[in-house]
């Protein structure tokens, strides 16, 4: 009897300590990623972004926050013959865009980081894809503004800066949607 109270004793010791782990790893993950959550782009949504982005021959793509590389993929497979390189913060969505890469585009010119994007230099890119928060695109203009090349085209999906003009803005005509409703367009 007292074997037994010892055992489901460390069971809940055990359970209490996995269940502070995972609540820790979920704050501090909210603190690294910057509050901006993981939402996979609508696949209704992808040729359009595809068409805005005007992704040519040699060209270097950034997309910042690549979640699962559905965009990069989508664009390497419409020209073959760029760059793309995908920076997410967040373990899961980088490992599920390495394995993708490995299982389907192993020779193509696709690279995945888990970086911090503030951390990540980006003056080599030509285009530049972004699908985050309205906050996030606040905080990332002065390094863009800083870092960028003139001519760099960059297209975000749903969220404006709110301190730089747009070049076009694309209504992709999904209103009753919660996702995916417009592209907004804009050169540094």
């Amino acid at each position: 009897m007292v074997f037994i109270s010892f055992l489901v004793l460390m069971f809940e010791l055990i359970f209490f300590i996995f269940i502070g782990f995972l609540l820790f790893f979920l704050f501090w993950h909210s603190y690294a990623t910057r509050n901006s959550p993981y939402i996979s782009i609508p696949n209704e949504v992808l040729p359009e972004t595809i068409k805005t982005l005007h992704v040519k021959k040699g060209d270097i793509v950034y997309d910042l926050g690549s979640g699962d590389g559905k965009v990069l993929f989508a664009l390497y497979e419409k020209e073959p013959n760029a760059k793309y390189i995908g920076i997410d913060i967040s373990y899961w969505p980088y490992f599920v865009s390495k394995r993708k890469k490995e299982q389907n585009h192993d020779k193509a010119d696709l690279t995945f980081y888990r970086q911090d994007v503030f951390d990540t230099e980006l003056s080599a890119a030509t285009h530049i894809f972004i699908y985050s928060s309205a906050q996030f695109m606040d905080d990332i203009l002065p390094k863009l503004k800083k870092e960028l090349v003139k001519g760099t085209r960059l297209v975000s999906c749903d969220f404006k800066f709110s301190d730089k003009k747009e070049i076009q803005v694309i209504d992709l005509g999904r209103q009753g949607e919660k996702f995916g409703k417009n592209l907004y367009v804009y050169e540094f």
